[in-house]
C-alpha cells in the first residue's frame, strides 16, 4: 500500500555492548545440516564398502530410476518438501512463505542402494511454471529405519532460504508478540522522539498506545510496516490517540556478507513533528464509526 510521501530515513544509535562480546548482526540464512547419528552412519558404511572392494577403494553403486507410482518416490517427494519448509521457517531475517506441494512434482527420482542406507536424489519442477527453476534435493534413509520422519535431507540446491515462491512472501502479517515487532516498536519510538526533541521541542514525546498491526517482507536483509497506535505525552487522558504506518528497514552489513545491521532506518508517513491528533483524523474516525453502525443496522 502507498504510504503517501515520505520523510528522510533516520538510522537509530547503535547498541553499546561490551567489546568482548560486540554482535552487531543477526544471521540472515539458513543452511541444511546433517545430525550426527546420519553421518556416522553414512561413514561406517563408507567403511564397510571400502573393507570389501579387494583392493581397499569403494565402488560407488550405480543410480537407478524409481517408477513415478513407487511408494518410495512419493515419500521422498512428500519428505523433501515438509523439510525444506522448516527450513525455511528458520531464516533468520527473513519470513517466508512455504511451499505449497500441490504447486509441484517430481517428475525424476533415483535412488542408490548402499549397504546400510540408501539415497535419493529428485528433481522438483513446479507446475504452470509458477516458480522460475527447479529444486535439487539428495535425500538419505537407512534402510532398518521406515518412519517417514527419520529421512535426511543432505543438500538442497538452491538453498532454502533462497527458493523462490511467487507473489506469498511479498508482505506476511505477523503477531504483534513477535520479538522483531516490539524491537522495531522501540526503535521507531526512540528515533521519532529524538527527532521531535530536536525539530520541535515545543511538541510534547510520543507515547506509544498499542501495536495495530505488524508484517514483515523479504528484502536485502527485511522491512517490518507497523501500524501504531500513538498520543501526544499528557498528564490526562484529554489528548487523543492517532494511528499511523512505519516501515523499519533492517539492511545487509556490508562489513559482514549474510549478515544484518542491528541499527534500522525508519519510514514514517509523515515527518515526526506533523505526528498528531488532527480533526481530519477525527472526521475519519466519525465516518467510519457511523458506517460500521449503518452495516450493523442492515445486517
Amino acid at each position: 500500500s502507498h504510504l503517501g510521501s515520505r520523510a528522510p530515513r533516520m538510522k537509530a544509535p547503535a547498541a553499546q555492548t561490551p567489546a568482548r562480546s560486540r554482535r552487531p548482526w543477526a544471521p540472515c540464512s539458513f543452511q541444511p545440516r546433517a545430525t550426527p547419528l546420519l553421518r556416522l552412519a553414512l561413514a561406517g558404511a563408507l567403511a564397510l564398502a571400502a573393507a570389501a572392494s579387494p583392493n581397499g577403494t569403494s565402488v560407488a553403486p550405480k543410480w537407478f530410476l524409481v517408477p513415478g507410482d513407487d511408494l518410495s518416490s512419493f515419500e521422498a517427494f512428500e519428505y523433501a518438501i515438509l523439510n525444506i519448509n522448516e527450513m525455511r521457517t528458520r531464516c533468520q531475517g527473513f519470513h517466508l512463505a512455504p511451499l505449497m506441494m500441490q504447486n509441484y512434482r517430481a517428475p525424476e527420482v533415483y535412488v542408490q542402494k548402499h549397504d546400510m542406507y540408501s539415497s535419493y536424489r529428485l528433481r522438483i519442477e513446479p507446475k504452470h511454471k509458477l516458480a522460475p527453476s527447479s529444486i535439487e534435493v539428495s535425500i538419505s534413509r537407512q534402510h532398518s529405519i521406515t518412519d517417514l520422519s527419520l529421512f535426511e535431507v543432505t543438500k538442497v540446491n538452491p538453498a532454502p532460504c533462497d527458493l523462490y515462491s511467487a507473489m506469498d512472501d511479498a508482505e506476511l502479517m505477523i503477531p504483534w508478540k513477535v520479538a522483531s515487532a516490539k524491537k522495531a516498536q522501540k526503535a521507531v519510538l526512540t528515533i521519532l522522539n529524538r527527532e521531535r526533541k530536536i525539530l520541535c521541542p515545543q511538541r510534547p514525546q510520543l507515547q506509544f498506545q498499542r501495536l495495530v498491526a505488524a508484517s514483515q517482507q523479504p528484502a536485502q536483509g527485511f522491512v517490518i510496516r507497523l501500524v501504531l497506535e500513538m498520543r501526544e505525552a499528557s498528564q490526562s487522558f484529554s489528548t487523543e490517540s492517532f494511528v499511523d504506518t512505519i516501515e523499519v528497514a533492517y539492511t545487509l552489513d556490508q562489513d559482514v556478507p549474510g549478515q544484518c545491521t542491528a541499527s534500522p532506518e525508519i519510514y514514517p508517513s509523515r515527518p515526526p513533528c506533523k505526528m498528531r491528533y488532527t480533526a481530519e483524523e477525527q472526521t475519519e474516525q466519525g465516518s467510519a464509526t457511523k458506517s460500521a453502525k449503518a452495516d450493523k443496522a442492515e445486517s
